[in-house]
């Protein structure tokens, strides 16, 4: 596994003795396996990627569990609202057969058990999904107390004693302030938009969570932007979106050429093709 002491910047130079960006597995290998399954984590492993990111909210009870959207419908066979769902509910859905019946039976895993899966083999950028971090829907983010989901976080990774394996991102920069306070040792990234970050820079919103690393859009990194991020000590990595994928070398191409540390991407088996050749 490649330690995330390489998925830095300092004074303007990678201090990895490797310079091939970082392959990242975006909730697994999700264009060959259902987003944020077991499969799609263990699939993204046995391919040979550098990184997995999934997204973590929390189950009625506040126990973390591993699903990208607000409501349950696209993934599952379930509906209603994740954060109203008890656990012992969302563990009965079936979220593998909407992606192909190969894959029916799989469950939406906690956290615990993607920890448990990965065990040190690979990184793993966990993002802290903003709506777990509101008491009512809405409610704009606030500063999640004390005993929420990053607390809940923290004492899962710590159980499992992987601090040095998790990347922990999230949109809202007080989250990760959060993280910083209750587990510094844990490293954090920060996800930026301007729709939430208006007035501020990419670098600016990274400095103030004291992240390690930016995560941007391919239309968001542009040349100026990776400059000064590296140049701010931050590494930047490029995720795909579902307007903006980065799927295939004609997408991925470009983006390496600006410079960027690393791609998330759906077809990480892609990606490693193109870096092998």
């Amino acid at each position: 596994m490649r330690s995330l002491d390489t998925y830095r910047w300092e004074t303007g130079a990678r201090r990895a003795a490797s310079r091939r960006p970082w392959v990242i597995a975006h909730r697994g290998a999700s264009g060959l396996a259902p987003e944020n399954t077991l499969a799609a984590i263990e699939l993204a492993i046995d391919l040979g990627v550098d990184m997995v990111e999934a997204d973590v909210t929390v189950a009625r009870e506040g126990e973390p569990v591993v699903i990208h959207d607000e409501t349950l419908e696209r993934t599952t066979d379930g509906s209603g609202r994740v954060l109203d769902t008890p656990l012992a509910a969302l563990r009965a859905l079936d979220a593998g057969a909407w992606f192909d019946d190969a894959f029916a039976g799989q469950r939406v895993p906690t956290l615990d058990e993607v920890l448990a899966l990965a065990d040190g083999r690979v990184v793993l950028n966990l993002e802290i999904k903003t709506e777990s971090l509101r008491l009512d829907p809405d409610e704009v983010v606030r500063t999640p107390p004390p005993g929420g989901v990053v607390a809940r976080l923290v004492d899962t990774v710590r159980r499992r004693d992987l601090g040095e394996a998790v990347l922990v991102s999230s949109f809202d920069p007080r989250a990760l302030m959060q993280l910083r306070t209750l587990a510094p040792e844990i490293r954090c990234a920060a996800l930026y938009t301007p729709r939430v970050h208006d007035g501020l820079t990419p670098s600016q919103i990274a400095a103030q969570a004291g992240s390690c690393a930016l995560h941007l859009t391919s239309s968001q990194a542009t040349p100026a932007r990776v400059e000064a991020a590296h140049r701010a000590g931050l590494a930047v990595m490029v995720y795909s979106t579902r307007r903006a994928p980065v799927n295939d070398a004609a997408a991925m191409w470009p983006i390496l050429g600006r410079g960027v540390d690393g791609i998330c991407t759906d077809r990480p088996d892609r990606f490693l093709e193109l870096l092998r050749g």
